[in-house]
């Protein structure tokens, strides 16, 4: 027998049990290639099923038809790697504003600010802020905290100078349990530097001259110019108070004749925006400087052909003879 299409046969069950006979397609209008005994044989089977008072009976086509759906048409087009993550429909996913905590050069105390922020489309909760290393100090809301999307925590991190290298530790609960771990350093400030270099160690500095005290400066922070030196001698005590030039350079003037004489130490002192300090100091002598009101005639001692000129008003070791000589002291 060829069948050239579906057939379909069905029964279905009617009053006082009679069958009736729903379809029967073939190809065609009759059913091609079915004559004689086998054609009625057909007819027999048909008939007795009927009689026997089945209930219902199907009989299906060939045809798969378990389902509906039609199969999606292929476009011959590739998936394409955006190179975005998108996270599944429901699923927490967070994101932290640092990947470390560096308060940098601190004079004190210092605070830094790391956020946590939900990014996911389900709530993200913050389990877990703890921070490890001596001196250091964390300020945050109550925990457990649970963030809708579009949420942010924040969390407060304090160190100093004084602190060691430390952790911050947050857990959350992305992916069944995060635990994330962020390096902490400060670095304290540094004293500033400084070195005279005029005047030179055991200088002796003339009665009558003026002089230009001079220093280098310099901060691991502070400009040169946002520093302020002090001067000071150990004879005659405060000298100048002044800033710092930019190239680093402090200088005071030094006016010999309104300088006590004799041994001074000067001493210089700078201090940075921190209240850190720093010193340096250099010793030298001041000559004594004399004028002719301050002699007494009477006090000095003549040797030899010394004497006191009276006329031009100077001492006189020697005249202006060979052989002679004289002291006065």
């Amino acid at each position: 027998m060829r069948v050239d299409g579906p057939n379909v046969f069905a029964w279905k069950e009617g009053m006082g049990h009679e069958r009736r006979l729903l379809s029967a397609r073939a190809s065609g209008s009759t059913m091609n290639g079915m004559k004689g005994p086998s054609f009625t044989i057909l007819r027999a089977a048909l008939l007795t099923l009927a009689v026997a008072g089945c209930t219902e009976f199907d009989v299906t086509s060939l045809k798969d038809n378990a389902s509906g759906d039609e199969p999606a048409p292929d476009t011959g087009e590739v998936p394409r790697d955006t190179g975005f993550a998108t996270p599944p429909e429901g699923v927490p996913l967070g994101q932290l504003s640092h990947d470390q905590v560096d308060l940098g050069v601190v004079c004190s105390e210092r605070i830094e600010t790391v956020t946590v922020s939900s990014i996911g489309d389900a709530p993200l909760t913050v389990t877990v802020v703890q921070a490890s290393g001596a001196g250091w100090a964390l300020s945050h809301a109550d925990l457990p905290a649970i963030l809708e999307p579009g949420q942010t925590f924040e969390v407060h991190v304090q160190g100093s100078g004084d602190s060691e290298d430390g952790t911050l530790t947050i857990q959350t609960d992305e992916d069944g349990g995060t635990t994330i771990n962020l390096p902490m350093a400060a670095t304290p400030d540094q004293p500033p530097a400084v070195t005279i270099t005029r005047p030179t160690a055991e200088s002796v500095l003339s009665p009558d001259a003026d002089y230009s005290f001079q220093a280098i400066v310099s901060d691991d922070v502070d400009a040169p110019d946002a520093l302020t030196v002090q001067w000071r001698s150990s004879v005659d005590g405060d000298l100048y108070t002044g800033p710092v030039s930019p190239d680093g350079m402090a200088v005071m003037g030094w006016t010999s004749v309104d300088q006590t004489s004799g041994d001074h130490r000067v001493e210089i002192e700078v201090e940075d925006s921190c209240g850190n300090t720093a010193l340096d100091s250099v010793g030298f002598c001041q000559n004594e400087g004399y004028t002719e009101d301050s002699l007494d005639l009477a006090s000095w001692h003549f040797e030899g052909t010394a004497l006191w000129d009276t006329t031009n008003e100077w001492v006189e070791l020697t005249g202006p003879f060979t052989a002679q000589a004289g002291t006065a002291f």
